[in-house]
C-alpha cells in the first residue's frame, strides 16, 4: 500500500480502473470517484466504474480489485461520529482495509 494526498491519489485511483471495453459498458451515473463523505468507517473513496452492469437485471457487479477503494491516514476533521471509527495515524485505515485485501470480495448494487 502506498499513502497520499486524497488530490493526488485521485486520478491514479481513477486512471489504473479505466479499462478499455469495461469502463465504456457501466452507466455514466456509476463512473468515476466517490468520496464516502458522512461514512462513520476509516474509508475514504471509491471506484465502482471497474464492475460490471447488466442492463436486464438493472444489476451492477463491483470486484474488490486493486486501486478501487482508499482508507485515511488519520482522522479527517469533523469525522463522523467524533471520529470513533478513526485513528491518528495509518492504523484504523489499515485495520478497515485488512479484510477486504486478503479475501475475496464481491459487492452487488440493485
Amino acid at each position: 500500500m502506498r499513502a497520499g494526498l486524497a488530490k493526488d491519489i485521485i486520478p491514479i485511483m481513477f486512471e489504473a480502473t479505466k479499462v478499455s471495453g469495461v469502463f465504456e459498458k457501466m452507466p455514466k451515473k456509476m463512473r468515476g470517484i466517490y468520496w464516502m463523505k458522512g461514512n462513520g468507517v476509516a474509508e475514504e473513496l471509491t471506484i465502482l466504474h471497474y464492475g460490471q452492469w447488466f442492463p436486464e437485471h438493472q444489476q451492477m457487479i463491483v470486484p474488490f480489485a486493486p486501486f478501487m477503494w482508499a482508507w485515511p491516514g488519520g482522522r479527517p476533521r469533523n469525522a463522523p461520529f467524533g471520529g470513533a471509527m478513526y485513528s491518528q495515524d495509518f492504523t484504523a485505515g489499515l485495520a478497515a482495509a485488512s479484510p477486504m485485501i486478503n479475501g475475496g470480495v464481491v459487492f452487488s448494487y440493485k
